[in-house]
C-alpha cells in the first residue's frame, strides 16, 4: 500500500526475494511510478451577518481540505468576491493549520464595508492544488445586510401655511438624511 505521497509522480522501488527448496536465493528490483489522479476535497463555510455602526462586517470563513496526496499549506488560495457589486471587499486574511499530512484547516476573516444596497452577496472560494497538481475548491455564498434605517430630520422656515394676512407664502424645508452606509 502506498499512501501520503510527497511528490508526484513518486517512484516506489519494490524488491522481490525468493528461495527454492535447495536453499538457493535470488532477488529482483522493480521501480513503479505512482500517480495520483484524485483532487483534494475542500469544504468551505462562511457566516453572513449585519454591518455595524461603521457600515462594516468582519465576515468569518473556514475550510477543511483533505487529500490522499501531500498538501502544502502555502498553496491555499482564498478569493472573496461581491458579484452584486454593492459593497467593498477587503483582502482576506487567513491561517492554515496542518494537523495531519493529508488534512489542512483554514480559518480567516475578510472585512466587508460600504454597502450601497442590500443584500450584499458575498462569495468565498477556497482552493488548493496538491503536490500532484490536482486542484480542488469549494465556494459558499453568504449575505451581508444593513438593518439600521436612515435618520431623517426636517426643519421648516415657518410654522403656518396661511398667515393672518391671508396671503400664501413659500415654505422651505431643509431635509437632512444620515445613514451608516453610503447611498448613491
Amino acid at each position: 500500500t502506498v499512501s501520503a505521497l510527497s511528490s508526484c509522480p513518486s517512484i516506489v522501488r519494490i524488491e522481490v526475494e525468493g528461495a527454492d527448496g535447495c536453499g538457493l536465493e535470488d532477488s529482483a528490483l522493480a521501480d513503479v511510478t505512482v500517480l495520483d489522479p484524485i483532487a483534494p476535497v475542500v469544504v468551505t463555510q462562511a457566516t453572513g451577518g449585519e454591518v455595524g455602526p461603521t457600515c462594516t462586517y468582519e465576515l468569518p470563513f473556514s475550510a477543511v481540505i483533505t487529500d490522499n496526496c501531500a498538501l502544502d499549506p502555502s498553496d491555499v488560495v482564498v478569493v472573496v468576491t461581491n458579484p452584486s457589486n454593492n459593497a467593498t471587499v477587503d483582502t482576506p486574511q487567513w491561517v492554515t493549520a496542518q494537523p495531519l499530512p493529508g488534512r489542512l484547516e483554514v480559518t480567516g476573516t475578510v472585512l466587508i464595508s460600504d454597502l450601497t444596497s442590500c443584500p450584499a452577496d458575498i462569495l468565498v472560494d477556497i482552493g488548493i492544488a496538491d503536490q500532484c497538481s490536482n486542484a480542488g475548491n469549494d465556494t459558499t455564498e453568504v449575505e451581508v445586510v444593513d438593518v439600521t434605517p436612515p435618520e431623517i430630520a426636517v426643519t421648516l422656515n415657518r410654522e403656518y401655511l396661511w398667515p393672518p394676512n391671508h396671503k400664501l407664502v413659500d415654505i422651505v424645508a431643509e431635509v437632512t438624511v444620515t445613514d451608516i452606509c453610503p447611498n448613491p
